[in-house]
């Protein structure tokens, strides 16, 4: 585990309640404290992994409450008090390692509760002659549905099909925004080979109809920047903290957050504030927003892209939104993300992303490039050049 967490190292006699105990925290409580931070494959279920070496506590002289930190002593000053406000630019530095991190996704539509886990590694080039800055990120886990491997063929085929993006290279600006997908052909190509060797297994008409309709969308470079751009782990983590803060270290805004599936994204209206710990010197950016979406319940519900113009009758769409960044003091790269948001329709819709950084295990294994190779955008004409 990395210097964020405070961590336990487990002993072959211990169990969940033994380390709450020694810990004077509730069982309940500390097991989810450290799901949320753990990688996928270090996730408690009933009992310790057999293979767990390291348990996640909450800082020196916290205890948890409804999955809160709260300062346990009353005689001194808690820690994260000691801060000062960030003011002005937050930069980020490529860092020079790879980055791992677990993720787990959770969608709630009713009482029904969906999660999925899986485990990325990132590599950030460094800026080239041309002033261009790109990552690779890959896959380097399974993906579990409810702490399961997927046993629908629909979930199969679906995997299956989004395999081929990784290793995925893409262009970032200066403020680590996505500009575009570097490396579409190596997916085109990686994709032809999958279907005609890999895919044999899923047979009939409907894996056919959904295979086509997979391959329109990959064709497509944009849209599928735009699909990209929707998914949790992109939003969550190519989010705009790396921004310039005014004297309140402050910011309000607009952003759209696609919590509802076959729709344009969802308008939430936040407030973001960017602090700087002094005893570690550690970012740690708060969001807190509600939903501003111009259309009406009936018209997100059905899935409707713009408003009607009469469609205020009804009034505004309640919903939440609130997230938190840790940064780590060297490079300001994510330690630790969260993003949770809701709809109150009349099944109301909620999702959260956690996203941590851990360390890779050697049986892992990713699939960078050393080096990103020249971009596959073709040379533009003088005169093509001028007018485009």
């Amino acid at each position: 585990m990395l210097p964020i967490y405070r961590t336990y190292q487990v002993k072959p006699k211990d169990t969940l309640a033994s380390i709450a105990k020694a810990h004077e925290l509730d069982v309940e409580e500390l097991k989810a404290y450290h799901n949320e931070r753990a990688a996928v494959q270090d996730q408690i279920q009933l009992r310790l992994p057999p293979y767990l070496k390291e348990f996640i506590l909450p800082p020196e002289g916290f205890i948890l409450k409804n999955g809160k930190e709260i300062w346990a002593n009353n005689d001194e000053v808690e820690p994260e008090i000691l801060k000062e406000p960030v003011y002005g630019k937050l930069s980020f530095a490529p860092p020079e390692n790879d980055l791992t991190y677990g993720v787990l996704k959770t969608l709630t539509t009713g009482k029904k509760e969906t999660t999925i886990k899986y485990k990325v590694s990132l590599r950030f080039y460094p800026e080239d002659s041309d002033g261009e800055f790109f990552v690779s990120v890959d896959k380097i886990s399974k993906t579990y549905i409810n702490d399961q491997e997927p046993d629908l063929i629909a979930d199969e085929m679906a995997l299956a099909c989004t395999d081929v993006l990784y290793p995925l290279v893409l262009q970032l600006d200066k403020n680590r925004s996505i500009l575009q997908i570097h490396n579409h052909k190596d997916l085109l190509k990686r994709w032809d080979k999958k279907r005609n060797n890999e895919l044999q297994y899923f047979q009939g008409e409907v894996a056919d109809n959904y295979f086509d309709r997979f391959e329109q969308s990959l064709q497509s470079k944009e849209y599928l920047l735009h699909k990209l751009k929707n998914d949790w782990f992109f939003v969550t983590f190519f989010n705009k903290i790396y921004t310039v803060y005014d004297n309140k270290s402050n910011i309000e805004q607009e952003i759209n957050f696609p919590i509802l599936p076959h729709t344009k994204e969802v308008q939430y209206t936040i407030d973001q504030l960017a602090d700087r710990y002094l005893v570690n010197n550690r970012v740690k950016i708060k969001i807190k927003g509600e939903c501003t979406d111009p259309r009406s319940k009936t018209e997100l519900e059905s899935k409707i892209y713009f408003p009607a113009v009469d469609a205020t009758e009804e009034g505004q769409v309640e919903g939440d939104f609130k997230g938190a960044y840790f940064l780590d003091p060297r490079d300001n790269h994510i330690q630790f993300g969260y993003i949770e948001c809701g709809l109150s329709l009349n099944e109301p819709k909620g999702m959260n992303i956690t996203i941590s950084e851990t360390e890779m295990k050697q049986d892992e294994e990713h699939r960078h490039a050393k080096y990103v190779m020249e971009a596959e955008t073709e040379k533009k004409s003088f005169w093509k050049s001028i007018f485009s």
